[in-house]
Order: C-alpha cells, then sequence, then structure tokens
C-alpha cells in the first residue's frame, strides 16, 4: 500500500481554522470587554448613588437585601453574556464539524479507493479506524427479545411496560433561557 503526503492541504486548512477561530473569539472578547467596561463604569455609578441612599436608611435588613439584589443582578448579567458566547462559539463548531465531515468524506472516499490505511501529514498519520457500536435498548427492542425468549406475546408486554415504567427518576436544574412569545 501507498503512503502519502498532503501535509500542505492540512496546514492550510488548519491555519484557516485556527485563524478563523481566533479572530471570532477576539471579536466576542473586545466587544464583551467594551460592554463590560461600560456596564462596570454604570454599577459602579449605581452603585454609588445606592451606597448614598443606603447610608440614609436605618434599617440593616434593607442594606442587606439590595445588597444581595446586586449581586444576583451581577450575577445573572455575567450568566446571559455567558450563554450568549457559548451559543456563538458552538455555532463555530457546528460548522467546522459540518466542514471537517465534508472532508473526511472525500479523503476516505480517496483511501479506500487506493486500498489505504493511513495517511502521513507533518502533524503525524492520518489513520481510517473502524468502530462498533449498539444500539440504545428501547421499548420495541426490549419486547422484541422477549417475544422471541417467552414465545409469549402478553407476558412480554407485561414484563416490558414493567422495566419501562419502573426506570428511576434522576431530577437535576439547571438555567434555560425562556423563548419570548412575539
Amino acid at each position: 500500500m501507498d503512503i502519502i503526503t498532503i501535509e500542505n492541504l492540512h496546514m492550510n486548512i488548519s491555519n484557516e481554522i485556527k485563524d478563523e477561530l481566533t479572530n471570532l473569539i477576539d471579536s466576542i472578547f473586545n466587544k464583551d470587554c467594551n460592554k463590560n467596561e461600560n456596564e462596570n463604569e454604570n454599577e459602579n455609578e449605581n452603585e454609588n448613588e445606592n451606597e448614598n441612599e443606603n447610608e440614609n436608611e436605618n434599617d440593616d435588613n434593607n442594606n442587606d437585601n439590595e445588597i444581595k439584589i446586586e449581586v444576583l443582578k451581577t450575577m445573572i448579567k455575567k450568566w446571559l453574556l455567558l450563554d450568549d458566547k457559548i451559543k456563538e462559539v458552538n455555532l463555530l463548531v457546528k460548522d467546522f464539524k459540518s466542514e471537517k465531515t465534508q472532508i473526511e468524506e472525500k479523503i476516505l472516499g480517496y483511501m479506500n479507493k487506493k486500498e489505504q490505511t493511513e495517511i502521513n501529514t507533518s502533524e503525524g498519520k492520518i489513520e481510517k479506524k473502524q468502530t462498533e457500536s449498539k444500539e440504545p435498548l428501547n421499548e420495541d427492542y426490549i419486547k422484541k427479545c422477549l417475544i422471541s425468549s417467552l414465545n409469549n406475546i402478553e407476558m412480554a408486554d407485561k414484563i416490558t411496560t414493567a422495566i419501562i415504567s419502573n426506570r428511576d427518576i434522576k431530577l437535576s436544574y439547571k438555567l434555560a433561557r425562556a423563548k419570548s412569545k412575539k
């Protein structure tokens, strides 16, 4: 089998992707830094005003509540900002993966045509790998297996229902943006 070298193609694509990702991250960072600076200035002004107002109040509980609310507001702003950044980066990653898959299909087609299992590049070998994965268990599959094993459709239905309905439920919580109605 021949081993081919495609260093230039790999390096060009790799550099283009790195440049695009770097530019995106820089633009997000710069935009957010400017936004944060303005927000911080406004928050500092608001905090100074709030501090002056709070000093005039006699009730300590109100002071504590306002401070806690301001901290909560700051955390929410930060969470929303991070959520936006993650969405932007995920969109970019999705595009990269799509492009990578298209290129991968072409490379695999070439390798299959030439009956090759690896390609040497300046950054190491690219190998064609075969993987196996099992289908996930689902209600239809469980029922099908039980019917074939028990030769009793009614019993298979009962067992399948028991398995599916008696699974443990795990609760977890996370924040999510509510979709606004337009």
